[in-house]
């Protein structure tokens, strides 16, 4: 039967138990990040939008935009800063393929989602943690129809 030594337990001094409660609580604090989950759903005059991405900007200008793919309709973007948020949505629909001189195809895209929802956008979100549900219903002439 092996014996193990145990080294004598110490205890720590005052300032090493404070440091480390600081970086306990700095790791706790990490794990509860106070962030947001987003999730919803985009549909264009009712049907959902299959290929975009939706765009979160700090309504107040501090803090990093975030942003995801909106897939078959449904996005989430995780570790958002809550507070209000403008929201910029782009969808593409295909108008066509086009030949390059090394013989390869090119898609061509066209923007399906009507102009106030783009770059300029004044949609706003209020965005709070730990997650935020939003659909967005948008609804405008159809460039696909055209």
């Amino acid at each position: 039967m092996a014996h193990h030594s145990l080294a004598p337990l110490r205890r720590p001094s005052d300032r090493s138990l404070e440091w480390s409660t600081a970086v306990l609580g700095l790791v706790l604090a990490g794990c509860g990040s106070g962030n947001a989950t987003v999730t919803g759903r985009v549909t264009f005059n009712g049907e959902p939008v299959n290929r975009g991405s939706l765009t979160l900007i700090p309504v107040d200008g501090k803090g990093q935009p975030a942003g995801g793919n909106v897939e078959n309709g449904a996005f989430t973007i995780k570790e958002v800063l809550p507070g209000e948020k403008t929201v910029q949505i782009m969808a593409v629909y295909p108008i066509g393929r086009e030949k390059r001189d090394d013989g390869s195809e090119l898609e061509i895209v066209g923007d399906l989602l009507p102009a106030e929802w783009g770059l300029d956008s004044k949609h706003t979100l209020m965005v709070t943690a730990p997650t935020t549900n939003h659909d967005f219903t948008i609804e405008g002439p159809d460039p696909r129809k055209k």
